[in-house]
């Protein structure tokens, strides 16, 4: 991982085949669905793709909907929603 890493916090909300969304609170169900649907959860959502350099393929596999989760990735996209790339993202909290 490149000394330059950023890290960020937060909730995901939703695991596509090659992102994740994360966003400051857990979601509901009817968040979850509504979310899917229209792709937005929220302002302050950002999407997490895998890095090219990083060295865990299955970045995602572990990942369950409402894990907080710290995401160590390069920079922030300032795009609507936020978008940033992932060298690792460790799992905080199961709940």
């Amino acid at each position: 991982m490149p000394d330059d890493y950023i890290t960020i916090e937060g909730y995901v909300v939703s695991k596509r085949i090659d992102t994740v969304w994360l966003a400051k609170e857990p979601v509901s169900v009817w968040g979850r669905l509504t979310g899917y649907f229209t792709s937005n959860y929220g302002m302050d959502s950002i999407i997490v793709s895998k890095h090219n350099v990083a060295e865990n393929h299955n970045i995602f596999d572990d990942l369950k909907i409402n894990q907080e989760v710290r995401v160590y990735g390069d920079n922030l996209r300032e795009s609507l929603p936020g978008k940033i790339a992932a060298y690792y993202i460790e799992i905080i909290s199961n709940d």
